[in-house]
C-alpha cells in the first residue's frame, strides 16, 4: 500500500519534524485537528486502482542469440541473452479478457540468466555403474 502527503493536513500543521517517522492521518480531517502526534509528516493512503493495467507475454524461449555484423555485413560474432517479456497496458476489464485469450497473463516474466561459459567444465558427471568383472 502506497502514501502520499495529505496536503490539507500539511497546511494545518504548520511545523514538521522531518527527524520523526511519518504518520497516517484520516482522509477527512475533524474540525480541531491541530497536527500528528509526534509532529512527523501527515500522510493519507493512496487508493488501489485496478486499471489501467500492464499484461504481460512471456517469451517460448528462455534465451536468444544476437548476431553482430560489421559494415559488410559479416558476421564477426554472436552473443547470447536472457530473452523479455513483452507488455500491453489494457484499461478496462473487457480489453484484459482479450489480452488473456491472446496469451498475456498478470505476471511478469523473470528470465533466467545466462549459462556461465565454464559451466559444462566443471559440472559433475554421472558415476558408471559398477560391474562384477572389473579387475585391479
Amino acid at each position: 500500500m502506497g502514501f502520499t502527503i495529505h496536503e490539507e493536513a500539511a497546511k494545518k500543521q504548520m511545523f514538521w519534524n522531518v527527524t520523526r517517522p511519518q504518520e497516517t492521518v484520516p482522509e477527512v480531517l475533524p474540525q480541531n485537528w491541530n497536527g500528528t502526534m509526534s509532529g512527523g509528516l501527515p500522510v493519507k493512503q493512496i487508493p488501489h486502482m485496478e486499471f489501467p493495467r500492464v499484461v504481460y507475454l512471456h517469451p517460448t524461449e528462455p534465451l536468444r542469440e544476437i548476431k553482430h555484423r560489421n559494415d559488410r555485413f559479416e558476421l564477426v560474432g554472436t552473443e547470447v541473452v536472457p530473452t523479455e517479456h513483452l507488455t500491453k497496458i489494457v484499461n478496462n476489464e473487457d480489453e484484459l479478457r482479450a489480452a488473456l485469450a491472446e496469451g498475456f497473463v498478470k505476471e511478469p516474466y523473470l528470465p533466467k540468466p545466462a549459462p556461465a561459459e565454464t559451466e559444462n567444465i566443471y559440472a559433475r558427471k554421472p558415476a558408471r555403474a559398477k560391474t562384477g568383472r572389473e579387475t585391479s
